[in-house]
């Protein structure tokens, strides 16, 4: 957990905010095991909880983004694709910067694992769809209880 303080009406807090790592690998490597994609102990429930904070809307827009690079690979347009994934980060960086709060948690993750080294092909838009889609269908679960 990465330690930060937060200025709350002029008193300072400590927060955890989780780490993610940085990926350097193919996303469809990283996000193969079907384990880690759907079940309940897998890693998109982990980092679900994590974004337990986050309203949904700010949720759906990373997926939408995510959606339209996969139809763009879908349709041959590779190049169209990845620029799609990677405005991802610009976007995470935007709205973390402007609405702070949790959102800095998504900004991490996109962050650290969108880059030119894990977007290569269209089989690495398509696991990362798979693997965001399931951690949006956890999320709901656990933004619901808060």
């Amino acid at each position: 957990m990465d330690k930060r303080f937060n200025n709350k009406k002029g008193n300072f807090q400590r927060i955890e905010r989780p780490t993610f790592p940085v990926i350097e690998d193919k996303l469809s490597i990283v996000f193969s095991d079907p384990v880690e994609l759907y079940l309940p102990t897998g890693k998109a429930c982990r980092y679900a909880k994590q974004f337990s904070g986050i309203p949904a809307h700010q949720m759906r827009k990373i997926l939408n983004g995510v959606k339209e690079a996969k139809i763009a690979a879908d349709n041959g347009d590779l190049k169209t694709a990845r620029s799609k994934m990677f405005v991802l980060v610009a976007m995470s960086a935007y709205n973390a910067g402007r609405l702070k709060g949790d959102l800095i948690n998504l900004k991490n993750f996109i962050t650290n694992t969108v880059n030119e080294k894990s977007v290569v092909d269209e089989d690495d838009i398509d696991a990362f769809d798979q693997f965001f889609t399931s951690v949006v269908a956890y999320h709901t679960q656990f933004a619901r209880k808060k």
